[in-house]
């Protein structure tokens, strides 16, 4: 009988198992990553400066810290219940992108952009991003973010 329930129970282990790919694919706090090209110019960000979080009860954010002296920042903020899949960052999504002078650029004063979730859970959310931010001081002024990515761990 405790053979069966031994048996049983380590069939059931094996059965309900996540893939070893899946594990793979995680990051770590170390591994994390989030790049893009801000009018141009590659930003790539890695490890702790690279992170999801969560940042009220309805919503979490994607954040990333240049570590390359400039301090620019790029984050987006998405509602919790946002589904995998394409969606628009414009009101409900919304874009920052700060640069080395401090200057924030929010997508609500350009034109917008767009937000894929590939993968999302508890502990990460990977995907892809581009978006325009406009200057809420000065309207014409604009930053063009393209060809974002980013896997990161959610603190």
């Amino acid at each position: 009988m405790q053979k069966n329930l031994i048996l049983l129970f380590l069939l059931g282990l094996m059965t309900f198992s996540c893939n070893k790919d899946d594990v793979d694919d995680l990051p770590t706090t170390a591994s994390s990553t989030l790049s893009y090209k801000v009018d141009g110019k590659q930003v790539s960000i890695k490890g702790i400066n690279a992170y999801g979080f969560v940042f009220s009860d309805e919503s979490y954010g994607i954040y990333g810290l240049s570590s390359d002296g400039t301090e620019e920042k790029c984050y987006i903020l998405v509602p919790k219940n946002t589904a995998l899949g394409q969606h628009v960052i414009k009101s409900d999504i919304k874009a920052y992108y700060i640069n080395k002078n401090e200057e924030t650029f929010v997508t609500v004063f350009a034109e917008g952009g767009t937000l894929n979730i590939e993968q999302k859970d508890d502990v990460h959310v990977k995907g892809t991003f581009s978006f325009v931010a406009g200057d809420g001081n000065t309207p014409s002024k604009k930053v063009n973010i393209t060809e974002g990515s980013f896997n990161v761990r959610i603190r």
